[in-house]
Protein backbone atom coordinates (compact mmCIF):
# COMPACT_ATOMS: atom_id res chain seq x y z
CA UNK A 1 0.00 0.00 0.00
CA UNK A 2 1.37 3.66 -1.43
CA UNK A 3 1.90 5.71 1.66
CA UNK A 4 1.91 9.77 2.19
CA UNK A 5 4.93 11.37 3.62
CA UNK A 6 5.51 15.16 4.77
CA UNK A 7 9.04 16.59 6.19
CA UNK A 8 9.70 19.92 7.11
CA UNK A 9 12.95 21.90 8.06
CA UNK A 10 12.89 23.55 11.28
CA UNK A 11 14.29 26.64 12.12
CA UNK A 12 15.12 28.11 8.54
CA UNK A 13 15.65 31.63 9.55
CA UNK A 14 17.82 30.77 12.22
CA UNK A 15 19.64 28.80 10.50
CA UNK A 16 20.63 31.49 7.66
CA UNK A 17 21.13 34.38 9.87
CA UNK A 18 23.73 32.33 12.24
CA UNK A 19 25.92 33.52 9.79
CA UNK A 20 27.42 37.00 10.49
CA UNK A 21 28.71 38.28 7.33
CA UNK A 22 26.09 39.25 4.68
CA UNK A 23 27.33 36.88 2.08
CA UNK A 24 26.35 33.74 4.79
CA UNK A 25 22.92 35.57 4.72
CA UNK A 26 22.60 36.14 0.73
CA UNK A 27 24.33 32.17 0.47
CA UNK A 28 21.82 30.66 3.03
CA UNK A 29 18.55 32.19 1.26
CA UNK A 30 19.86 31.03 -1.97
CA UNK A 31 20.51 27.44 -0.63
CA UNK A 32 17.21 27.18 1.64
CA UNK A 33 15.66 28.57 -1.86
CA UNK A 34 16.78 25.25 -4.07
CA UNK A 35 16.61 22.73 -1.35
CA UNK A 36 12.72 22.23 -3.42
CA UNK A 37 14.46 21.08 -6.72
CA UNK A 38 17.13 18.76 -4.15
CA UNK A 39 15.19 17.48 -2.17
CA UNK A 40 12.10 16.82 -4.85
CA UNK A 41 15.08 14.75 -7.52
CA UNK A 42 15.69 12.86 -3.76
CA UNK A 43 12.59 12.01 -3.70
CA UNK A 44 11.78 10.93 -7.25
CA UNK A 45 14.96 8.43 -7.01
CA UNK A 46 12.84 6.57 -4.28
CA UNK A 47 9.97 6.14 -7.15
CA UNK A 48 8.21 9.02 -4.82
CA UNK A 49 5.44 11.12 -6.20
CA UNK A 50 5.74 15.14 -5.62
CA UNK A 51 2.38 16.69 -4.10
CA UNK A 52 3.30 19.85 -2.54
CA UNK A 53 6.78 21.62 -2.28
CA UNK A 54 8.34 24.37 -0.91
CA UNK A 55 11.39 25.28 0.06
CA UNK A 56 10.77 24.23 3.58
CA UNK A 57 9.19 21.64 3.44
CA UNK A 58 7.35 18.38 0.86
CA UNK A 59 4.34 15.93 1.01
CA UNK A 60 4.68 13.64 -1.37
CA UNK A 61 3.58 9.72 -1.83
CA UNK A 62 5.42 6.61 -2.14
CA UNK A 63 4.49 3.30 -3.51
CA UNK A 64 5.39 1.39 -0.16
CA UNK A 65 6.77 1.40 3.01
CA UNK A 66 10.14 -0.20 2.18
CA UNK A 67 10.69 2.98 -0.22
CA UNK A 68 9.43 5.54 2.41
CA UNK A 69 11.72 4.17 4.70
CA UNK A 70 14.67 4.41 2.92
CA UNK A 71 13.88 7.86 1.71
CA UNK A 72 13.29 8.70 5.10
CA UNK A 73 16.75 7.62 6.50
CA UNK A 74 18.16 9.32 3.73
CA UNK A 75 17.03 12.41 4.11
CA UNK A 76 18.73 13.73 7.28
CA UNK A 77 22.28 12.48 5.81
CA UNK A 78 21.17 14.24 2.41
CA UNK A 79 20.48 17.48 4.49
CA UNK A 80 23.60 16.99 6.57
CA UNK A 81 25.81 16.95 3.29
CA UNK A 82 23.86 20.31 1.56
CA UNK A 83 22.46 22.40 4.98
CA UNK A 84 24.53 20.85 7.96
CA UNK A 85 22.67 21.97 11.23
CA UNK A 86 19.23 22.40 9.38
CA UNK A 87 17.04 20.10 11.62
CA UNK A 88 13.97 18.41 9.88
CA UNK A 89 11.27 16.31 10.92
CA UNK A 90 9.14 13.96 8.72
CA UNK A 91 6.49 11.68 9.17
CA UNK A 92 4.25 9.39 7.51
CA UNK A 93 0.73 7.28 7.29
CA UNK A 94 -0.93 5.08 4.82
CA UNK A 95 -2.48 6.69 1.86
CA UNK A 96 -5.90 5.49 3.53
CA UNK A 97 -5.38 7.75 6.26
CA UNK A 98 -6.41 11.45 6.02
CA UNK A 99 -3.89 14.42 5.04
CA UNK A 100 -4.99 15.44 8.92
CA UNK A 101 -3.85 12.48 10.01
CA UNK A 102 -0.45 13.31 8.34
CA UNK A 103 -0.05 16.63 9.93
CA UNK A 104 -1.18 15.59 12.98
CA UNK A 105 1.93 12.64 13.28
CA UNK A 106 4.36 15.47 11.82
CA UNK A 107 3.17 17.76 15.11
CA UNK A 108 3.57 15.21 17.58
CA UNK A 109 7.48 14.73 16.17
CA UNK A 110 7.98 18.38 15.78
CA UNK A 111 7.06 18.60 19.63
CA UNK A 112 9.72 15.54 20.82
CA UNK A 113 12.93 16.73 22.10
CA UNK A 114 15.74 17.37 19.51
CA UNK A 115 18.87 15.35 19.66
CA UNK A 116 22.09 17.50 19.55
CA UNK A 117 24.89 16.32 17.52
CA UNK A 118 27.53 14.77 19.48
CA UNK A 119 29.44 17.33 21.77
CA UNK A 120 33.12 17.48 20.59
CA UNK A 121 36.01 17.27 22.63
CA UNK A 122 37.98 20.09 24.27
CA UNK A 123 40.86 19.23 21.26
CA UNK A 124 38.73 20.44 18.60
CA UNK A 125 39.30 22.97 16.61
CA UNK A 126 36.46 25.77 16.77
CA UNK A 127 35.73 28.67 14.34
CA UNK A 128 35.99 32.33 16.19
CA UNK A 129 32.31 33.34 14.67
CA UNK A 130 30.05 30.58 15.37
CA UNK A 131 31.70 28.28 18.43
CA UNK A 132 31.10 25.00 15.78
CA UNK A 133 34.11 22.47 14.84
CA UNK A 134 35.94 23.54 12.45
CA UNK A 135 36.47 21.72 8.82
CA UNK A 136 39.42 22.23 6.79
CA UNK A 137 39.24 25.33 4.68
CA UNK A 138 39.61 24.89 1.07
CA UNK A 139 41.95 27.01 -0.83
CA UNK A 140 39.50 28.75 -2.97
CA UNK A 141 38.22 30.60 -0.60
CA UNK A 142 40.62 33.56 0.09
CA UNK A 143 39.02 36.25 0.70
CA UNK A 144 39.25 38.31 4.06
CA UNK A 145 36.30 37.10 5.81
CA UNK A 146 36.82 33.37 5.03
CA UNK A 147 41.12 33.95 6.60
CA UNK A 148 40.24 32.11 9.98
CA UNK A 149 38.50 28.69 10.00
CA UNK A 150 35.67 28.04 8.54
CA UNK A 151 32.72 25.46 9.53
CA UNK A 152 30.42 23.14 7.43
CA UNK A 153 27.28 25.80 7.57
CA UNK A 154 29.85 28.58 6.86
CA UNK A 155 31.28 26.43 3.69
CA UNK A 156 28.02 25.60 1.93
CA UNK A 157 26.66 29.06 2.21
CA UNK A 158 29.97 30.26 0.63
CA UNK A 159 29.55 28.75 -2.33
CA UNK A 160 25.85 28.56 -2.58
CA UNK A 161 26.43 32.55 -2.10
CA UNK A 162 28.81 32.35 -5.35
CA UNK A 163 27.06 30.03 -7.40
CA UNK A 164 23.57 32.61 -6.59
CA UNK A 165 25.27 36.34 -7.41
CA UNK A 166 23.31 36.56 -11.22
CA UNK A 167 20.59 33.76 -10.58
CA UNK A 168 16.96 35.09 -10.06
CA UNK A 169 15.03 33.60 -7.52
CA UNK A 170 11.82 33.44 -5.38
CA UNK A 171 13.48 34.86 -2.53
CA UNK A 172 14.35 37.86 -4.27
CA UNK A 173 11.27 38.31 -6.70
CA UNK A 174 13.03 36.66 -9.53
CA UNK A 175 15.61 39.53 -9.35
CA UNK A 176 19.23 38.47 -9.84
CA UNK A 177 20.47 38.55 -6.35
CA UNK A 178 23.18 41.60 -8.00
CA UNK A 179 20.14 43.81 -8.17
CA UNK A 180 20.39 44.10 -4.15
CA UNK A 181 22.51 46.23 -2.01
CA UNK A 182 22.89 43.56 0.48
CA UNK A 183 25.40 45.54 3.22
CA UNK A 184 23.13 47.99 5.41
CA UNK A 185 26.61 50.36 5.75
CA UNK A 186 26.02 51.03 2.04
CA UNK A 187 22.40 52.08 2.66
CA UNK A 188 21.21 55.77 3.92
CA UNK A 189 21.33 56.36 7.30
CA UNK A 190 18.84 55.54 9.68
CA UNK A 191 17.43 52.71 11.12
CA UNK A 192 16.60 49.09 9.36
CA UNK A 193 13.26 46.53 9.61
CA UNK A 194 13.63 42.82 9.96
CA UNK A 195 10.41 41.81 8.63
CA UNK A 196 8.77 38.31 9.07
CA UNK A 197 5.94 37.39 6.94
CA UNK A 198 3.40 34.19 6.75
CA UNK A 199 -0.06 33.35 5.49
CA UNK A 200 -2.78 32.24 7.96
CA UNK A 201 -4.03 28.73 7.92
CA UNK A 202 -2.21 27.19 4.74
CA UNK A 203 -2.08 23.51 6.77
CA UNK A 204 -5.93 24.16 7.18
CA UNK A 205 -6.52 24.50 3.89
CA UNK A 206 -4.45 21.80 2.68
CA UNK A 207 -6.38 19.34 5.33
CA UNK A 208 -9.88 20.96 3.79
CA UNK A 209 -8.88 20.78 0.19
CA UNK A 210 -8.15 16.61 0.97
CA UNK A 211 -11.01 16.38 2.75
CA UNK A 212 -13.12 17.57 -0.02
CA UNK A 213 -11.56 14.88 -2.97
CA UNK A 214 -9.53 15.67 -5.74
CA UNK A 215 -6.91 13.64 -4.84
CA UNK A 216 -2.99 14.72 -5.73
CA UNK A 217 -3.69 16.54 -8.24
CA UNK A 218 -6.01 19.00 -6.48
CA UNK A 219 -2.89 19.17 -3.74
CA UNK A 220 -0.34 19.68 -6.16
CA UNK A 221 -2.62 22.37 -8.16
CA UNK A 222 -2.66 24.72 -4.62
CA UNK A 223 1.07 24.18 -3.96
CA UNK A 224 1.88 25.52 -7.62
CA UNK A 225 -1.16 28.03 -7.31
CA UNK A 226 1.00 29.31 -3.88
CA UNK A 227 4.11 29.41 -4.97
CA UNK A 228 2.78 31.68 -8.25
CA UNK A 229 0.90 33.95 -5.44
CA UNK A 230 3.76 34.70 -2.90
CA UNK A 231 6.07 35.10 -6.39
CA UNK A 232 4.14 37.98 -7.40
CA UNK A 233 3.85 39.37 -4.07
CA UNK A 234 7.84 39.59 -3.78
CA UNK A 235 7.79 41.39 -7.01
CA UNK A 236 5.08 44.22 -5.63
CA UNK A 237 7.01 44.39 -2.35
CA UNK A 238 10.47 44.67 -4.24
CA UNK A 239 9.20 47.40 -6.29
CA UNK A 240 8.41 49.70 -3.52
CA UNK A 241 11.77 50.23 -2.13
CA UNK A 242 14.37 52.65 -2.72
CA UNK A 243 16.53 52.71 -5.61
CA UNK A 244 20.57 53.76 -5.28
CA UNK A 245 22.04 55.87 -7.80
CA UNK A 246 22.79 52.78 -10.15
CA UNK A 247 19.57 51.85 -10.06
CA UNK A 248 19.87 48.66 -7.37
CA UNK A 249 17.70 48.14 -4.26
CA UNK A 250 18.40 48.80 -0.74
CA UNK A 251 17.12 45.65 0.51
CA UNK A 252 18.74 42.46 2.10
CA UNK A 253 16.36 39.13 0.94
CA UNK A 254 16.25 36.58 3.68
CA UNK A 255 13.75 33.72 3.25
CA UNK A 256 10.57 33.48 0.78
CA UNK A 257 10.02 29.62 1.90
CA UNK A 258 6.13 28.92 0.53
CA UNK A 259 4.12 31.29 2.57
CA UNK A 260 7.10 32.51 4.86
CA UNK A 261 8.75 36.12 4.28
CA UNK A 262 11.74 37.31 5.77
CA UNK A 263 13.56 40.76 4.32
CA UNK A 264 15.85 43.36 6.07
CA UNK A 265 15.14 47.38 4.77
CA UNK A 266 15.08 50.48 5.45
CA UNK A 267 12.76 51.30 8.51
CA UNK A 268 10.97 54.39 6.01
CA UNK A 269 10.04 51.91 3.73
CA UNK A 270 9.13 48.76 5.52
CA UNK A 271 5.05 49.42 5.95
CA UNK A 272 4.68 49.50 2.41
CA UNK A 273 6.58 46.91 1.69
CA UNK A 274 4.67 44.50 4.08
CA UNK A 275 1.32 46.38 3.09
CA UNK A 276 2.01 45.72 -0.59
CA UNK A 277 3.25 42.22 0.17
CA UNK A 278 -0.34 41.63 2.44
CA UNK A 279 -2.31 42.88 -0.43
CA UNK A 280 -0.69 41.36 -3.36
CA UNK A 281 -0.90 38.08 -1.38
CA UNK A 282 -4.64 39.06 -0.78
CA UNK A 283 -5.61 39.84 -4.49
CA UNK A 284 -3.52 36.69 -5.64
CA UNK A 285 -5.08 33.71 -3.71
CA UNK A 286 -8.46 35.67 -4.78
CA UNK A 287 -7.04 35.01 -8.73
CA UNK A 288 -6.00 31.68 -7.89
CA UNK A 289 -8.64 31.14 -6.08
CA UNK A 290 -10.15 27.93 -8.17
CA UNK A 291 -6.83 26.32 -7.02
CA UNK A 292 -6.16 27.77 -3.40
CA UNK A 293 -9.64 27.63 -2.58
CA UNK A 294 -10.53 31.08 -1.72
CA UNK A 295 -8.81 33.92 -0.40
CA UNK A 296 -5.86 33.87 1.98
CA UNK A 297 -4.64 35.85 4.26
CA UNK A 298 -1.31 37.02 6.52
CA UNK A 299 0.26 38.71 9.03
CA UNK A 300 3.53 40.91 9.61
CA UNK A 301 5.65 41.71 11.92
CA UNK A 302 8.59 44.95 12.01
CA UNK A 303 10.88 44.61 14.36
CA UNK A 304 12.74 48.28 13.60
CA UNK A 305 16.27 48.20 14.77
CA UNK A 306 19.48 50.46 14.66
CA UNK A 307 21.86 48.64 10.97
CA UNK A 308 23.92 46.86 13.98
CA UNK A 309 21.42 44.90 16.35
CA UNK A 310 21.72 41.38 16.51
CA UNK A 311 19.55 40.06 13.55
CA UNK A 312 19.04 36.83 15.19
CA UNK A 313 17.53 38.90 18.35
CA UNK A 314 15.54 41.83 15.74
CA UNK A 315 14.03 38.87 13.78
CA UNK A 316 12.75 36.72 17.35
CA UNK A 317 10.84 39.99 17.89
CA UNK A 318 9.92 40.43 13.94
CA UNK A 319 8.22 36.63 14.81
CA UNK A 320 6.83 37.51 18.04
CA UNK A 321 4.97 40.33 16.98
CA UNK A 322 3.45 38.58 13.85
CA UNK A 323 2.58 35.73 15.81
CA UNK A 324 0.58 37.83 18.67
CA UNK A 325 -1.04 39.81 15.63
CA UNK A 326 -2.69 36.82 14.42
CA UNK A 327 -3.60 35.50 17.42
CA UNK A 328 -5.44 38.73 18.09
CA UNK A 329 -7.11 38.64 15.42
CA UNK A 330 -7.98 34.34 15.70
CA UNK A 331 -9.42 35.63 19.27
CA UNK A 332 -11.87 37.78 17.39
CA UNK A 333 -13.12 35.26 14.41
CA UNK A 334 -12.09 37.31 12.09
CA UNK A 335 -10.42 36.77 8.59
CA UNK A 336 -8.04 39.81 7.78
CA UNK A 337 -4.36 40.51 6.84
CA UNK A 338 -2.65 42.04 10.02
CA UNK A 339 0.39 44.42 10.63
CA UNK A 340 2.44 44.92 13.68
CA UNK A 341 5.20 46.79 14.38
CA UNK A 342 7.90 48.26 17.31
CA UNK A 343 10.62 50.15 16.97
CA UNK A 344 13.43 48.81 19.49
CA UNK A 345 15.56 51.14 20.92
CA UNK A 346 17.19 49.71 23.94
CA UNK A 347 18.11 45.78 24.76
CA UNK A 348 15.02 45.04 26.65
CA UNK A 349 13.05 44.12 23.43
CA UNK A 350 12.15 40.83 24.89
CA UNK A 351 9.74 42.67 27.09
CA UNK A 352 5.79 41.37 26.97
CA UNK A 353 3.96 43.08 24.44
CA UNK A 354 1.32 45.12 26.08
CA UNK A 355 1.54 47.90 24.75
CA UNK A 356 1.91 46.96 20.96
CA UNK A 357 -0.79 47.43 18.70
CA UNK A 358 -1.86 45.61 15.04
CA UNK A 359 -3.19 47.14 12.59
CA UNK A 360 -5.88 45.16 10.04
CA UNK A 361 -4.43 45.92 6.17
CA UNK A 362 -7.91 45.76 4.24
CA UNK A 363 -9.13 48.71 5.84
CA UNK A 364 -7.11 50.27 8.84
CA UNK A 365 -4.13 50.91 7.02
CA UNK A 366 -5.60 54.27 5.93
CA UNK A 367 -6.62 55.33 9.32
CA UNK A 368 -3.07 54.94 10.29
CA UNK A 369 -2.06 56.97 7.37
CA UNK A 370 -4.28 59.51 8.17
CA UNK A 371 -3.41 59.51 11.93
CA UNK A 372 0.12 59.93 11.01
CA UNK A 373 -0.44 62.60 9.01
CA UNK A 374 -2.35 64.32 11.46
CA UNK A 375 0.30 63.83 14.00
CA UNK A 376 3.15 65.44 11.53
CA UNK A 377 1.11 68.84 11.00
CA UNK A 378 0.89 69.22 15.21
CA UNK A 379 3.95 70.06 17.17
CA UNK A 380 5.34 66.34 18.27
CA UNK A 381 7.41 66.92 21.26
CA UNK A 382 3.89 68.04 22.87
CA UNK A 383 2.82 64.38 21.87
CA UNK A 384 5.92 62.52 22.76
CA UNK A 385 6.02 63.89 26.14
CA UNK A 386 2.20 63.67 27.11
CA UNK A 387 2.92 59.27 25.66
CA UNK A 388 5.42 59.03 28.06
CA UNK A 389 3.25 60.00 30.88
CA UNK A 390 0.59 57.87 29.17
CA UNK A 391 3.02 54.68 29.09
CA UNK A 392 4.43 55.47 32.62
CA UNK A 393 0.86 55.14 34.00
CA UNK A 394 0.14 58.17 35.20
CA UNK A 395 -3.35 59.22 34.39
CA UNK A 396 -3.25 62.43 35.88
CA UNK A 397 -0.46 63.60 34.23
CA UNK A 398 -1.65 62.42 30.87
CA UNK A 399 -4.91 63.93 31.43
CA UNK A 400 -3.52 67.22 32.10
CA UNK A 401 -0.97 67.42 28.96
CA UNK A 402 -3.49 65.85 26.33
CA UNK A 403 -5.56 68.54 27.42
CA UNK A 404 -2.87 71.17 27.09
CA UNK A 405 -2.01 69.84 23.79
CA UNK A 406 -5.29 70.41 22.54
CA UNK A 407 -5.66 74.17 23.98
CA UNK A 408 -2.20 75.38 21.71
CA UNK A 409 -2.89 73.12 18.89
CA UNK A 410 -4.91 74.70 15.57
CA UNK A 411 -8.37 73.97 16.26
CA UNK A 412 -8.37 71.98 12.42
CA UNK A 413 -5.44 70.03 12.97
CA UNK A 414 -7.03 68.73 16.50
CA UNK A 415 -10.11 68.29 14.51
CA UNK A 416 -8.38 66.11 11.92
CA UNK A 417 -6.09 64.19 14.94
CA UNK A 418 -9.93 64.06 16.34
CA UNK A 419 -11.06 62.32 13.59
CA UNK A 420 -8.56 59.89 12.81
CA UNK A 421 -8.14 58.81 16.31
CA UNK A 422 -12.16 58.18 16.42
CA UNK A 423 -11.26 56.12 12.70
CA UNK A 424 -8.79 54.01 14.28
CA UNK A 425 -10.82 53.11 17.60
CA UNK A 426 -9.36 55.57 20.11
CA UNK A 427 -11.17 58.31 22.27
CA UNK A 428 -10.16 61.43 21.02
CA UNK A 429 -11.04 62.85 24.81
CA UNK A 430 -7.67 60.50 25.96
CA UNK A 431 -6.00 58.92 23.25
CA UNK A 432 -6.26 55.95 24.27
CA UNK A 433 -8.39 52.94 22.54
CA UNK A 434 -12.04 52.16 23.68
CA UNK A 435 -12.71 49.38 25.27
CA UNK A 436 -15.60 48.62 22.30
CA UNK A 437 -13.26 49.29 19.39
CA UNK A 438 -13.78 47.42 16.79
CA UNK A 439 -11.51 49.23 13.98
CA UNK A 440 -7.76 48.40 15.30
CA UNK A 441 -6.83 45.03 17.30
CA UNK A 442 -4.98 46.40 20.56
CA UNK A 443 -2.52 43.51 21.96
CA UNK A 444 -3.27 44.58 25.91
CA UNK A 445 -5.68 46.64 28.17
CA UNK A 446 -7.34 49.53 26.39
CA UNK A 447 -6.08 51.50 28.76
CA UNK A 448 -2.64 51.52 28.06
CA UNK A 449 -2.70 51.22 24.53
CA UNK A 450 -2.54 54.07 22.00
CA UNK A 451 -2.55 54.27 18.20
CA UNK A 452 -0.22 57.63 18.12
CA UNK A 453 2.34 55.43 19.84
CA UNK A 454 2.69 54.05 15.89
CA UNK A 455 1.92 57.16 14.27
CA UNK A 456 4.38 59.15 16.20
CA UNK A 457 6.95 56.33 15.42
CA UNK A 458 5.80 56.55 11.33
CA UNK A 459 5.64 60.40 11.10
CA UNK A 460 9.60 60.08 12.38
CA UNK A 461 10.72 57.17 10.05
CA UNK A 462 8.58 58.08 7.02
CA UNK A 463 9.48 61.23 7.07
CA UNK A 464 10.12 62.65 3.51
CA UNK A 465 8.95 58.83 1.82
CA UNK A 466 6.73 59.11 -1.04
Amino acid sequence: MSLLYRFEVKGIQKWILSGAQVRDLVGGSALIENLTNKTSELAKAFDGTIIQATSGAMTAKFPDREKTELFASELPHFLHLVAPGLPVVQAWVEEDDSLQGLFKRLAQKRNRYAQADMACGPWVARTGRSGEPAIEKPRSIKSDARKTMIDAATLVKEFAYRRCLLVKGVVTGDRPWDDFVVDIDQWPGGPVAVIHADGSGIGERLIAINREGGGDARLTAFSEALKRVTLNAIKEAVDTLPLDRHGKIYARPIVSAGDDLTYVVPASHARRFCIAWMRAFEDGSRIEQDAIGGRLVAGAGIAIVHGHHPFARAYQMAETLCGAAKKALKARNETSSVLAMRRITTSLEASVLTTTLAWRISAQDDALERLKTAVMALPRGTLRTWLTAFEAGETTKAQKLWRRAKEVADHQLWQELTDALSEAGADPQTGAFRYDNSSTLALGDAKTSTPVLDALALARLERGTV
